[in-house]
Order: C-alpha cells, then structure tokens, then sequence
C-alpha cells in the first residue's frame, strides 16, 4: 500500500527506519552467535514475533527457542496471519537497510551487517522501543541456536 493511503498510525509505528533497525539487531545478534551470515528467509519471522506485544513480553533470553516455543504454544496463534500481513512492511525495511548500507547479501543471499554510524535517541533508549530491540536479539540468538532454517519455520507452525 502506498505511504499516502496507510493510516497515519500504521506508517508512523511500523516505518522502514524503525523495522530496519529491529531487523538489523536480530543479524546482529545471530552473528554474534553464529560465525555465518543471517539467513533471508528468517527476515520474514523477526517482525511478527518482536512487534506482538504478548509475545515480545513473555520471550526470556536464558531459554532456547523450541523450550519456549513448547511451554507459549499459544504464541503460534496466528503468528501465520500475522507473518503474512508484515511480509510488505518486512520487505521495505529491507530496502531501507539496503539504501543505508547497514546490511549486504552475499552471493547464497545471506544478510551481514556492515558497519555504519547510527545515533540512537534518548527516547529509544527506554520503553517500548527498547523493548523490541531487545526482543530482537533474543530472536537473533535463538535462531542461531535453533538449526536450520526449516526446522525453525516448522517450530513456528509456518511455511517460507
């Protein structure tokens, strides 16, 4: 949907800024754990499960993902719908990282983070906003953890 038609609500909360930083402290988080690159298809789950408040508030970052996964079963309901309806605000954040050469693909279409300078506002420091970017890096780690690709789109209950 063009910028113009979303409700002001939608384009202030979910901007490619705010998304993109999410998903970038996901990548690095992973590779912080992992020595590979972030697999794409992964980029798709971070949104969904970061921005969902009840999910975002009960992930602990001492635990691995399919022990979570297996005692917050509930967090799977509609995660699917979800992914999906943020498969367009995902793909923007991506371009907008690309733009600002905060991450690269390489040749197997893997994510790395390239290093930029970023100032971080005061008012991203505490709240909500530090909540997510929080959640992202547990998010990072625990697909880092998790295996492969196909085995964390199944512990989620989705399809890529």
């Amino acid at each position: 949907m063009s910028w113009d038609r979303r409700p002001i609500e939608i384009a202030s909360l979910l901007n490619p800024a705010f998304c993109g930083e999410v998903i970038r402290r996901c990548i690095v988080s992973f590779e912080e754990v992992e020595s590979e690159p972030f697999p794409f298809p992964l980029v798709y789950l971070v949104l969904p499960i970061v921005l969902h408040t009840k999910t975002r508030e009960t992930m602990r970052s001492e635990r691995q993902l399919h022990v979570w996964l297996q005692s917050h079963e509930d967090m799977k309901i509609g995660f699917a719908d979800r992914t999906r309806q943020l498969v367009p605000i995902t793909k923007e954040a991506i371009l907008f990282l690309l733009q600002v050469h905060a991450i690269t693909f390489d040749d197997q279409a893997r994510l790395s983070t390239a290093h930029y300078r970023r100032r971080v506002p005061q008012s991203q420091k505490e709240g909500e906003i530090e909540s997510c970017y929080k959640a992202a890096g547990v998010i990072g780690r625990w697909f880092a953890r998790a295996g492969s690709v196909t085995t964390i789109y199944v512990l989620w209950g989705v399809r890529p």
